[in-house]
């Protein structure tokens, strides 16, 4: 009985213990990679040229997925593998190789894995509802993967002429929010009812793009890659503005 007791004290320490972790240390992580992406970023743009980006994709995709295992070093105390993390596991693997300067694809090869990621990004949110295995560690893990994805195809629609400038800032969307969040609004802990559903567009928006310059041309494509990074714009903007109104403590 001592010995059970002392099992179910040390399992509430470490579930209390995980979620100050979690915290202290994603708003460190947050924090260091938004900058490091932001800063690569701009050599990107700025120094390199348009003609060159699908090139050095690889380096902050590099960085973020190096930041991405040391969570999970840091994690490894408690149950990590689970079955949902598997597949967001396999999709961070996707995102990796595609970023390899030769094996970028055609824009059929894009939409093909673009579908498959979207499809993976579904499975591993229905797997951790109906195995039980979700987690805040999970679900962040997810939520950095699917940054990570949006980043990459942002730039490959904007080199091929699939979306204009706005592409960019869907690029970096998620990372200037963690990063403005983190410096001005830590504070707040608002949850966005919208931005899953409109992200579902986006990801489907993007898989369209690839598929219409394949098989129909590059206006079709451009409409639908455009439309994805405009819908992007609307998620954030809404999102800035909640936060803008909780912390002058306006009601909408």
């Amino acid at each position: 009985l001592n010995l059970r007791q002392k099992k179910m004290t040390r399992i509430k320490r470490i579930e209390k213990d995980e979620v100050t972790t979690e915290n202290k240390y994603f708003t460190a992580w947050s924090q260091a990679t938004s900058s490091i992406i932001l800063a690569i970023s701009s050599l990107i743009l700025f120094r390199v040229g348009q003609k060159h980006i699908t090139d050095l994709l690889w380096i902050p995709v590099v960085c973020k997925t190096i930041c991405l295992l040391l969570l999970f070093k840091r994690e490894a105390e408690y149950r990590i593998w689970t079955i949902p993390n598997f597949v967001t596991a396999i999709r961070l693997c996707g995102i990796v190789l595609i970023c390899v300067p030769p094996i970028l694809l055609s824009n059929c090869g894009m939409g093909m894995l673009s579908l498959g990621f979207v499809i993976l990004d579904f499975l591993d949110g229905y797997l951790s509802r109906t195995l039980n295995q979700s987690s805040s560690l999970g679900a962040k893990f997810d939520a950095e993967v699917d940054s990570l994805a949006t980043y990459v195809t942002s730039f490959i629609l904007w080199e091929r002429n699939m979306t204009g400038w706005i592409g960019v800032h869907m690029a970096l969307a998620h990372y200037l929010w963690i990063f403005v969040k983190s410096a001005w609004f830590e504070d707040y802990q608002g949850v966005e009812s919208w931005a899953r559903p409109l992200a579902g567009i986006m990801g489907f928006c993007c898989v369209l793009s690839f598929f219409t310059e394949s098989f129909i041309g590059l206006e079709v494509a451009y409409f639908f890659g455009s439309l994805s990074s405009y819908v992007n714009v609307i998620s954030f903007g809404l999102s800035y503005l909640k936060m803008l109104c909780h912390k002058f403590k306006i009601k909408i």
